[in-house]
């Protein structure tokens, strides 16, 4: 098939939303289809390699929660033509902004089959803009305007077209109380399961050239210290992700310093802050930056002084797998995912999850067999689940198993068939 991609952002290392996009993309021209990607001309990250236009478009004022390289495109003219001169069996579209309805409005008037992906979670935009976390207080006349008129674009926007994907159910029903009548489809963003595996990606060569799934066969960790149970191993909790109010920073930090609290109070009582007996060192990684970032340092600076935490900053996609390696328990403060992609990487590479029960995670976590869930208030709950898995290294390692075995379920190779016999259908 011919593919029209309309996406604002296309660049690599800029978030789950771009991931899926590129992710796609790959996957897609891997199994011989023709997209053209139509975006934005941003230049603070490099661009993902493939057949690329730029929407002409002017640069946005800098705002909080917006990134500084934004842009507003109004190149309608260009990109019809060029969209006329392409002929794409279908034009797909991954955001709600400028370059998407362009997109939208060029496919209409060439009678071109449009669909779109409901990628983000827009119900969380006011948050973005004032780093506040979501859901504003009763009476905030102002925010519930906003809250209003976002669902009123997003209604006039997804109604408009053949079909909506939603990566989730959580995503579908976030679409329907929009008011989206459009048929939704429920078709998770992948992730590349032989790159995010807990064995180092060169003892699996060959990415995506079938539909088949050839997955690497789960192999212990050589010098993970979980598994070798000696006295005074780390135990490394991740977080990955943006640093954001959407994104639970708030929920990481007070577990942080909860768990740190406890450990301090224990030692100073002379027992163990855990029914372990291995004597293991808890330690989190936060990879990742974001509007937050210089607060949580702040929170945390007595910590990261203490090495009890380390912040990696942005660490680029290709590095990622070697961080979720280097981890024993992966933790997911956020409420609002419409995927959770990280948590799914996480899993891949074999690693229990910790998480907060909301947005699309249940899903696909099994709250006791693939990791543990709780409400996002419950912040003793996630402690507890952390000691446990910290004291246990067995029950890391057989919850690490069946999470790896339920990651493997969204590979492209297994996914991009769904999209394709999408797209099939709508041309029909």
């Amino acid at each position: 098939m011919k593919i029209a991609f309309f996406s604002d952002s296309f660049r690599d290392n800029t978030g789950g939303l771009t991931k899926a996009v590129t992710g796609l993309h790959d996957v897609l021209i891997s199994q011989g289809h023709q997209v053209t990607v139509f975006t934005l001309p941003q230049k603070s990250k490099p661009l993902h390699r493939g057949n690329v236009i730029f929407v002409p478009a002017l640069p946005l004022p800098a705002l909080a929660g917006i990134p500084p390289d934004s842009y507003f495109s109004y190149g309608y003219g260009e990109a019809l033509r060029t969209l006329q001169n392409i002929k794409p069996d279908i034009v797909h579209v991954h955001t709600m902004y400028s370059v998407s309805w362009i997109g939208l409005l060029a496919a209409a008037k060439l009678k071109i089959p449009a669909i779109a992906t409901y990628h983000a979670n827009v119900k969380i935009a006011l948050s973005l803009l004032t780093q506040k976390l979501p859901g504003p207080p009763a009476g905030a006349t102002s925010s519930n305007l906003t809250e209003r008129a976002i669902s009123v674009l997003a209604r006039s926007f997804y109604n408009r077209f053949a079909a909506v994907i939603a990566p989730s159910e959580f995503a579908a029903g976030s679409l329907r109380s929009f008011g989206v009548v459009t048929p939704i489809h429920v078709i998770p963003s992948g992730i590349d399961a032989r790159l995010f595996s807990p064995d180092p990606v060169a003892a699996c060569p060959g990415r995506h050239t079938s539909l088949s799934v050839n997955p690497c066969v789960p192999g212990s960790l050589a010098g993970d210290p979980a598994e070798s149970g000696e006295l005074g191993s780390v135990c490394n909790v991740l977080y990955a992700g943006r640093l954001s109010a959407e994104k639970g920073v708030e929920t990481l930090v007070r577990v942080i310093k909860t768990l740190e609290e406890e450990r301090g109070a224990s030692t100073r009582l002379g027992f163990t802050a855990t029914p372990a007996r291995l004597g293991a060192t808890l330690r989190f990684t936060i990879a990742g930056d974001g509007p937050l970032m210089r607060r949580v340092e702040n929170d945390l600076r007595h910590l990261v002084e203490r090495g009890k935490v380390e912040f990696r900053g942005f660490v680029p996609w290709d590095l990622m797998p070697g961080e979720y390696r280097r981890a024993q328990i992966f933790f997911l403060p956020s409420a609002a995912e419409t995927q959770g992609l990280a948590a799914l990487e996480a899993m891949a590479c074999r690693l229990p999850v910790v998480a907060v029960k909301g947005g699309a995670v249940p899903e696909f976590v099994e709250d006791g067999n693939s990791g543990f869930l709780f409400d996002p208030g419950n912040i003793e709950g996630m402690c507890g689940a952390i000691r446990n898995l910290e004291a246990r290294p067995q029950m890391r390692r057989v919850i690490g198993e069946r999470a790896r075995r339920a990651a493997l379920k969204f590979d492209w190779g297994q996914l991009v068939g769904k999209f394709t016999g999408l797209y099939a259908q709508y041309l029909r």
